[in-house]
């Protein structure tokens, strides 16, 4: 039997190139998007279902209609200066959202779950490079909503044998080789891409020195780690590998 993944947010940048992975691996790809900040035109793989997380009949639906074998759920908001202007938002999005989802997963053989953190989680460092061990204590809603998340996460294991896998990465950049896709967003708020289209705004050294320094992470190393993750939580393995942090 055929393995089905629903990817939550699967139109936009990083959702985009997670389809285009399970896709070359023979994976059915289910793409779940309100189109807010993704685009149809980058779900190129799979079928493309248009919809809100806020709306749990919206998901109901998704749900009654699709078998899924795994759920990525990289949907939500990531602006962090935007979400110190508009926190309830934020939570709206990435927490209610996100808690619709895994209500509806629940009630339908509660397939396991790669969540799209963050390591905003972890707040200010204080020590690098930063471990798993590292406290997390995030500074701003953003991080805040993405902690709550992973707790919401741990809890429907315990209550639903939902199993799952936080990823905790930052600054992912990058393309696929297939030059098919690529980094997009609406508005362009990535640093790369800015520098590249020659936007001298997005290169201020008193505000950006720091991130400039700081590495990225390619998002096709992204895909890869989202799918072995999600195999090896199916297969009820005690280890997750490498970058990743399992709900328990």
């Amino acid at each position: 039997m055929n393995r089905n993944v629903l990817v939550c947010g699967g139109a936009g940048y990083i959702g985009s190139h997670l389809c285009e992975w399970l896709a070359a691996e023979d994976i059915g790809v289910v793409v779940f998007d309100n189109l807010d900040g993704g685009m149809a035109a980058q779900a190129r793989w799979g079928t493309l279902v248009t919809g809100d997380l806020r709306d749990p009949r919206a998901l109901e639906a998704l749900f009654a209609a699709h078998r899924f074998d795994a759920v990525m759920q990289l949907a939500g908001r990531i602006v962090v200066s935007e979400s110190v202007r508009d926190p309830a938002g934020y939570h709206e999005h990435n927490v209610v959202g996100t808690r619709n989802l895994l209500r509806a997963g629940a009630a339908h053989g509660a397939p396991p779950v790669v969540f799209s953190s963050s390591a905003a989680v972890y707040g200010d460092p204080q020590y690098t490079p930063i471990d798993e061990a590292h406290p997390c204590v995030p500074v701003n809603p953003y991080g805040a909503t993405k902690m709550i998340a992973e707790r919401m996460l741990a809890d429907f294991e315990v209550a639903h044998g939902m199993r799952s896998v936080s990823l905790r990465y930052f600054n992912a950049a990058g393309a696929s080789a297939s030059g098919l896709i690529g980094e997009s967003h609406r508005p362009e708020t990535h640093l790369i891409p800015n520098v590249l289209r020659g936007h001298a705004m997005a290169v201020r050294l008193t505000s950006s020195a720091m991130t400039i320094r700081r590495p990225t992470v390619p998002v096709c190393a992204i895909s890869s780690t989202s799918q072995t993750s999600a195999g090896r939580i199916s297969r009820r393995s005690r280890t997750c590998g490498m970058a990743v942090r399992r709900s328990r």
